[in-house]
């Protein structure tokens, strides 16, 4: 038998922005004590899940924070580096730009 995981993003009119293959798993039930998922692969599809939701969680924060407060403009990008991200499922790198003042604020 032949399970599928997806991850499906949805904005939030409720419409599905896209789907991520999270896990794809092969279980045969031969045995009493092979039902169910192992601890390994619930805490691969776990850590694969965090990771797509730190994404997509990161990308929309940072598009709500790309813009002045006051004017409205864009803000620059003066560099970028990447920093670790601490969750209960492990460290995931996430992207993080330098963004520059707008010159509408003294």
């Amino acid at each position: 038998m032949k399970f599928k995981v997806q991850l499906v993003i949805m904005a939030d009119d409720g419409e599905a922005d896209a789907a991520v293959e999270v896990a794809l798993l092969e279980k045969k039930g031969e045995r009493l004590e092979r039902l169910g998922l192992t601890l390994a692969e619930s805490k691969v599809m776990l850590k694969k899940l965090q990771r797509h939701i730190l994404a997509e969680q990161a990308g929309a924060f940072l598009a709500a924070h790309a813009h002045c407060a006051d004017c409205g403009t864009e803000l620059r990008r003066k560099g970028h580096h990447t920093i670790p991200f601490r969750t209960l499922f492990g460290t995931a790198v996430l992207e993080s730009p330098r963004l520059r003042s707008c010159r509408c604020r003294p």
